[in-house]
């Protein structure tokens, strides 16, 4: 699943597509949720193990790391993934126009 999505004003993409779950980091000095929910993480996770279908999550590249994902949003579906073993992950990309290059 990889294909990228130009908002009307031109000025922010969106690219879904998956990535490896060692590529994502939680930043907690970005993200705005203080700590995260276990008892929500094993929802998510038991969830996942019944076959249902969670949003990907939204993250932007890490300005420090190239090869790196920040979580922007999803960081509780994130821990579910980790908590089944998942190895990579669906994402929606949130880049600003200049990322890109254009």
């Amino acid at each position: 699943m990889s294909n990228l999505i130009i908002a009307e004003s031109d000025i922010m993409t969106k690219t879904a597509c998956t990535v490896p779950i060692t590529q994502i980091i939680l930043d907690e000095d970005i993200y705005p949720r203080k700590g995260v929910s276990l008892k929500r993480v094993s929802m998510f996770a038991e969830n996942m193990r019944d076959g249902f279908e969670i949003d990907p999550i939204e993250v932007q590249i890490h300005p420090d790391y190239d090869d790196k994902y920040r979580i922007l949003d999803g960081a509780h579906s994130w821990h579910a993934y980790k908590e089944i073993g998942a190895t990579e992950i669906p994402v929606h990309i949130r880049c600003t126009a200049g990322c890109l290059g254009y």
